[in-house]
Order: structure tokens, then C-alpha cells, then sequence
């Protein structure tokens, strides 16, 4: 029976080692489960909680946030038991909530995935990466869900660019417009995060859009629509663990002890889904 295990990495949660001459990375030594969640409030979603859905057209997105809360990644956690499955918390600290209601004075939460006993992730492909020390805009979630609460593309990584406050998408885009249909991005001007943790790397050949959005201008836009529905604030609880942490996803199977997963073991899934789980580890030696 393994441990639960709480480690954080200097680069996050990708199995890079900490680098304790950055005054950023010191807060990513690793560090027992029971020093990482002592203090830590636990929020689940009630049995009456709303069930999530797709979150593609702004509307939709709104209806299912319950806040909108700027925050400074500050902790990034790799949590297993063979009960639950890898998972991943994250740390936040100088939390500003923007919208709606958030009582969150350090705000932690998980997302399904992480770092598997053999060494190998588990990474979904809706969850979202957090850099560490990076600065970010997340729409919380005001539902049930099994993966991630965050809101569907609705997290954005805060960068300055010759000048101008950009709004990054997971995709490396920026934010250019928002409108009932959702986002408007520009075209991708970062690479990838790579498995190190490293921070994605600006391309180098990639214009900047002409026009881009804030922080700010994407907040009056959020307000705009929803005056234009009738409504003038966000509703609901965020929650930041699910329900119930389930075991493995039934779609990763069994491997044999030479066959054990790749480095990254990637699961496409799409937004909102709430898929079956199998409770035998994915590893688990085959007779």
C-alpha cells in the first residue's frame, strides 16, 4: 500500500528539481501531506449542486462561474493514494477576487492528474498548466465536477508584452475580443509548457495582435454581458475539491511490469464530461 504523497517540485508538479537560489521556486520544496493540508479548507460540491456543462458560448460559462479571482501561483502539490489516483493541488497567493463570491483568503484547489508512482504524469487534456510564480485570471466553477474547476477555457495566464497587459490562453493565444460566442483569440505567440515545468517560451516569428485585452478590459466586457442578460453579478459556490476523489480512469487500463506507462500519459477528454473510473491502479502488474 503506498503513502499518500504532497510534493512540490521547483517548476511544478512535472518532476523538475527545485532550484532554492530563486526567492520564487524556495516555496516548492517538498513537504509532507500533513504540513500541506493542515490549514487547508476543504470545500465540496453539495448532492444539490449543479451538474457541469458545456461552457463554449459566454453565457454558458458565466451561468456555471462563481467567481472570477486573480491570483499568483505559489504552490504546486503531486497528491497520490492508490484509493484516489494522482491529482495535483495548486496554491495561489495575493488573491484578488474580481467577481462574484469568493471568501478566499490563500486559494488552493486540485485538477485530476499528476505524478504516477513509476514517475510517469497523468495529464488530461482539459486541465489547465500553472507556471509557477506566474500570475493568472480563473473563472471558478459553481458546479459539481470531477476534473477540474476550472470553467472551460476560462483561465488566463497574466503576461506584459513591450508594454501591454496580455491575457494568455493555455493555446498560447491572447485575448483579443469576447463577445456572446465566447472568446476571440489571436493567433499562438508561446510554445508549450514542457514536462520540466518550464514556462512556455514566446515565438520569437509571432506578431503581436494590434489590439489585445487587460485584465481590466476583459472585466468591463464580462460586466457588459451580463447587463445584457439581465443580470449584474455572478451567482453561486465554489467549490475546491470534487465530490468524491475517484480512482483511476478506466480508459488508461492495466500494463504489465514492462510495459509501464510512457513519461506523459495523455487522456483526451472533452469539457465537462464526467467519466467512468476503475479503482485498480493503471500500472497494476498483469498475471
Amino acid at each position: 500500500m503506498l503513502l499518500p504523497m504532497a510534493v512540490a517540485f521547483g517548476c511544478g508538479a512535472y518532476g523538475a528539481k527545485p532550484n532554492t537560489e530563486s526567492s520564487v521556486s524556495a516555496a516548492f520544496q517538498i513537504s509532507s501531506a500533513s504540513q500541506n493540508t493542515q490549514a487547508r479548507e476543504v470545500r465540496r460540491p453539495p448532492p444539490s449542486a449543479a451538474e457541469p456543462a458545456a461552457a463554449a458560448e459566454l453565457q454558458s460559462a458565466l451561468a456555471q462561474t462563481a467567481a472570477i479571482v486573480e491570483g499568483t501561483v505559489s504552490g504546486i502539490f503531486s497528491e497520490y493514494t492508490e484509493e484516489s489516483g494522482p491529482w495535483t493541488r495548486y496554491e495561489f497567493s495575493d488573491v484578488v477576487a474580481h467577481r462574484g463570491k469568493a471568501d478566499i483568503g490563500r486559494l488552493t484547489f486540485v485538477q485530476r492528474g499528476g505524478e504516477l508512482p513509476d514517475g510517469s504524469i497523468l495529464m488530461l487534456s482539459t486541465n489547465h498548466d500553472f507556471v509557477p510564480g506566474a500570475r493568472y485570471l480563473v473563472f471558478l466553477r459553481n458546479t459539481n465536477w470531477n476534473l477540474s474547476p476550472v470553467v472551460g477555457e476560462y483561465c488566463f495566464r497574466i503576461e506584459a508584452i513591450q508594454g501591454r497587459q496580455m491575457l494568455i490562453s493555455r493555446d498560447g493565444s491572447a485575448v483579443v475580443g469576447l463577445h456572446a460566442e465566447g472568446l476571440v483569440r489571436s493567433a499562438s505567440l508561446f510554445g508549450p509548457r514542457d514536462l520540466n515545468g518550464d514556462a512556455p517560451v514566446r515565438k520569437a516569428s509571432a506578431p503581436l495582435p494590434s489590439q489585445v485585452l487587460s485584465v481590466q478590459d476583459f472585466l468591463k466586457a464580462i460586466d457588459s454581458n451580463l447587463v445584457a442578460v439581465g443580470r449584474n453579478s455572478l451567482r453561486g459556490e465554489f467549490y475546491n475539491e470534487p465530490r468524491v476523489r475517484q480512482g483511476f480512469l478506466a480508459q488508461l487500463g492495466t500494463h504489465s511490469g514492462s510495459e509501464l506507462p510512457q513519461r506523459a500519459v495523455t487522456v483526451d477528454v472533452p469539457d465537462n464530461t464526467q467519466l467512468t473510473y476503475d479503482a485498480r491502479p493503471a500500472w497494476e502488474n498483469v498475471e
